[in-house]
């Protein structure tokens, strides 16, 4: 067994020697099932009904995403080449999405009726010695846009072939303010190609929202997150405060292992943006499993200004509210044995620019989607359009 460890941490690397060999990650194992389980969580968290809540819901009239992470988990693979001879090594998973939508307003009486639609492509992709990872995921990410005018076919986009997966879906809906009402807020009501029913209700006055997300099988809330948002305060800034539940679930083949029960993450968040325009910072606190401070940064602004209150990068219709921004913290995450996560904190680290490209590494929000990615490269590339448009 330990000769056989010893084999995999010995990845070839000569391209050349492996040209002509059929490589494939080893199914059955525990990384394997992980990287299975991060391609369902990819296709949740940045598929078409994610998407339109963060861009189309909160008033962007059009909105894409590209938005990939890098060598998410490492993946034990075998190399079986023509002569015979075969080869152990590792692969590292990417995962990638896409997505792109669009919001039509038409006038209902004294209210406003918003049409809405939105396709997304989600996949992952072990990369092997000689891949191309441009291509591969960057690619498949950044043909995204073309869901904007026909999100319906993003469902004839599918493939499952072991850890190789791209995944098509979309949502279409309506959401309908009520004028006579208006601390009830927007009432959105959808339905979503891969799971059905999509229901939202968020009122922009009291600011409150809650959000409840159940797995993709639909046997558990994965996420219960509530509480205040973007508050504004005297001087222009804002702040953020809210509670969320996050559950992490082993992979299906270490759920009957004694150390492998489910870890509900539930922590207290504090976000305080736009002081003096040009700093913010955020703290959380986790309860449970055990107390300790989940996550603290502080983030640097340039602001779009050219000092008059006249924006310094003309945009047309593309919200950029900053030109640059630098997020720079710390996170840390309870111990996760079956993924190999001791617990223990990670420096993490976010570059903004123009709003509409974002480089990030270990950052709190992915950690907790895929807290196997410590040290991954995350890239998003994101454009919203809309007069007022929230980022």
């Amino acid at each position: 067994m330990i000769a056989w460890l010893a084999s995999l941490a010995l990845a070839q690397s000569d391209d050349e020697r492996l040209a002509d060999c059929n490589l494939r990650p080893i199914a059955g194992l525990v990384s394997y099932e992980t990287a299975a389980q991060a391609a369902e969580t990819n296709a949740q968290a940045f598929g078409a009904a994610a998407f339109a809540e963060r861009t189309l819901l909160r008033g962007s009239m059009w909105g894409f995403e590209m938005h990939t992470v890098a060598g998410a988990v490492r993946v034990p693979t075998i190399a079986e080449c023509p002569d015979g001879t075969s080869y152990h090594g590792s692969g590292a998973l990417d995962l990638f999405s896409s997505a792109s939508g669009l919001m039509v307003p038409l006038s209902v009486g004294e209210g406003e009726l918003k049409l809405f639609y939105a396709g997304s492509v989600t996949g992952s992709k072990v990369q092997y010695p000689g891949s191309n990872r441009v291509f591969d995921a960057y690619g498949y990410a950044a043909s995204g846009i073309a869901w904007t005018y026909a999100a319906p076919l993003a469902t004839l986009v599918q493939e499952d072939n072991g850890l190789k997966t791209r995944a098509g879906d979309f949502i279409v809906g309506a959401a309908l303010d009520v004028p006579s009402a208006p601390e009830v807020g927007t009432l959105t009501l959808g339905y979503v190609y891969s799971s059905g029913l999509y229901s939202n209700l968020s009122s922009q006055k009291l600011r409150l929202f809650a959000t409840a997300l159940l797995t993709q099988q639909f046997t558990m809330l994965a996420l219960v997150k509530g509480g205040l948002d973007r508050v504004p305060l005297p001087g222009g800034s804002e702040v953020t405060l809210f509670g969320r539940r996050q559950a992490i679930v082993p992979p299906p083949t270490v759920e009957t292992a004694p150390d492998a029960s489910r870890v509900d993450l539930t922590s207290v968040h504090y976000q305080h943006d736009a002081l003096a325009d040009v700093l913010g910072f955020r703290v959380a606190f986790a309860v449970l499993p055990r107390p300790m401070l989940h996550e603290v940064a502080g983030t640097v602004v340039v602001p779009n200004d050219d000092g008059s209150g006249d924006p310094a990068l003309e945009s047309g219709a593309v919200a950029i509210d900053r030109l640059f921004a630098l997020e720079l913290g710390r996170t840390q995450m309870p111990a996760l044995p079956w993924y190999g996560v001791d617990g223990g904190g990670a420096f993490f680290a976010e570059l903004a620019i123009l709003d509409m490209l974002y480089v990030r590494r270990n950052a709190p929000e992915t950690l907790l989607l895929f807290p196997y990615a410590q040290g991954a490269t995350e890239v998003l590339v994101r454009i919203h359009m809309a007069p007022g448009s929230v980022n």
